[in-house]
């Protein structure tokens, strides 16, 4: 998450923390959730385009099982670097990590969709993005 996300959702817990020393008690389950959901739309439309859009990314992780054949030699060498040295058929399994951008209207307007990207596959960038 950015230094803002990290931020606003700690202004969030604030917001709760506030709440429940007003009340002089715990709030139930419902009450945060509708606290919470309160403190998010104040967020978005602070966050609002002139338009009154805003963008956010959905993240979806799975994992994909796989059978497959993997070898990586050093030719030189004549060595396995990576995988199977024989060559077998192996069953794996991949974590996938897909982003989406989506903008949707503050004012209730339908929200537009992007297009899924595959950003990172078995945690090889942990949790970085490709690119600046």
């Amino acid at each position: 998450a950015t230094p803002a996300l990290r931020h606003a959702l700690r202004n969030v817990w604030v917001h709760l923390e506030e709440k429940e020393e007003k009340l002089g008690r715990r709030l139930g389950m419902g009450e945060a959730i509708s606290e919470i959901a309160g403190e998010l739309e104040s967020l978005a439309k602070k966050q609002a385009d002139s338009q009154g859009v805003v963008e956010s990314t959905i993240i979806c992780q799975t994992l994909i099982k796989c059978r497959e054949i993997f070898t990586v030699r050093d030719v030189e060498l004549d060595q396995v670097v990576q995988g199977d040295p024989e060559g077998k058929v192996n069953d794996v399994t991949h974590l996938v990590r897909f982003e989406m951008t989506i903008s949707a209207s503050i004012n209730g307007g339908p929200s537009t969709l992007g297009s899924w990207q595959i950003t990172d596959i078995d945690d090889l960038l942990e949790g970085n993005v490709w690119y600046t």
